[in-house]
């Protein structure tokens, strides 16, 4: 995923989606779990992205926000879209603390970054929460 200056976003032909509201849900880079933003005037393109004939770019204002960010992502692709604005509600990414010395308690992650439990709560956390009306996942990826 990679942040870009919403004047870069690709031609309005290559627009997939359009939602006055909206709540996004996608990983970002090499974390953990999910991110869950409510969102207005979401864009979503599909378009090539670097070297690879298929990529997601997305546009969004986060409510209570002003200005605009813009995301562009190579596949496979994270973002899920939900129509309107919902609760996804996402496990903790951290098992419980354990002591790691006298004294000294931390908590550990689930699971690995890539590991595809994180895809697997997202998908079913929005499914629970509404209408998926764009799942990157379902995309494939590049070959």
């Amino acid at each position: 995923m990679l942040p870009i200056p919403p004047s870069m976003l690709p031609a309005a032909d290559a627009l997939a989606l359009s939602l006055d509201r909206a709540t996004i849900m996608f990983k970002q880079n090499m974390s953990h779990a999910y991110t869950v933003l409510r969102v207005r005037g979401l864009r979503v393109y599909r378009a090539p992205f670097a070297q690879h004939d298929s990529g997601v770019y997305w546009a969004f204002t986060p409510k209570g926000a002003r200005s605009e960010r813009a995301f562009g992502d190579g596949l496979p692709s994270t973002l899920l879209v939900i129509d309107g604005w919902k609760d996804a509600a996402l496990p903790s990414a951290f098992g419980p603390e354990v002591e790691s010395s006298p004294g000294v308690y931390v908590s550990k992650g689930r699971a690995m970054s890539c590991d595809p439990i994180w895809t697997s709560e997202a998908v079913t956390a929005a499914r629970n929460a509404g209408t998926i009306l764009f799942n990157a996942h379902e995309t494939g990826a590049n070959p």
